[in-house]
């Protein structure tokens, strides 16, 4: 497993009528584990392996929704990293990493106006690949409903409260991106205990979760 040197620096706060911040991060020392993550997807495309659940993309290619307990040594710079930032974010509370999942957008695929529901928990975006001309991420306002444009690049990672509106519109380059869920740690926490030992890691209809 990669030792990484993972830095995060102060992080730009994009603030909104309805009084939530979002927070962007650049962390330093993620370039070896994005080229893994581009290395996995096209290793797993090759195999002929996606998931067809639905789910808010649009024409988009993406793996289960467990990659962070699914494939654990690949994600477990990025897994250590969102729940630190977490808990940094909100100190009052101990936090897991409760879903995350890999997604490559290209052909002029997007993700539509969607929320990841919880209130009390934080989502995030991590960008593997970017194309230069966009479109960023955007997030709705709760009051006003204006949509929000943020610029992001190559190695940024977003941190937003679950309930905040999101969407992406459709970019013609290849985009690949990390997102998942940060939950409160309780009794739920139970669920990554079990033994997933004999499980089939490239079986993609069973959940890890």
């Amino acid at each position: 497993m990669t030792d990484y040197n993972i830095k995060s620096g102060t992080p730009t706060t994009i603030k909104t009528q309805h009084e939530f911040t979002t927070y962007q991060f650049h962390p330093y020392g993620l370039s070896g584990f994005r080229q893994e993550v581009l290395d996995f997807v096209k290793e797993k495309k090759d195999k002929g392996l996606s998931f067809l659940g639905y789910d808010n993309l649009t024409h988009a290619w993406r793996t289960p929704w467990d990659v962070q307990t699914r494939y654990h040594k690949l994600m477990s710079p990025l897994n250590q990293f969102v729940t630190s930032i977490s808990k940094q974010l909100s100190p009052e509370f101990d936090w897991y990493h409760h879903d995350a999942w890999i997604a490559e957008y290209q052909d002029c695929s997007g993700a539509n106006l969607h929320s990841h529901g919880e209130t009390l928990g934080w989502s995030y975006c991590y960008y593997v690949k970017v194309p230069d001309d966009g479109p960023g991420f955007m997030i709705q306002d709760g009051l006003s409903k204006e949509l929000i444009d943020l610029n992001v690049t190559d190695g940024d990672i977003l941190f937003f409260r679950s309930f905040i509106n999101h969407q992406v519109l459709p970019s013609q380059g290849e985009r690949v991106v990390v997102s998942g869920n940060v939950r409160i740690l309780d009794l739920e926490y139970k669920s990554l205990e079990q033994d997933y030992s004999e499980m089939n890691t490239e079986d993609w209809t069973n959940s890890f979760t």
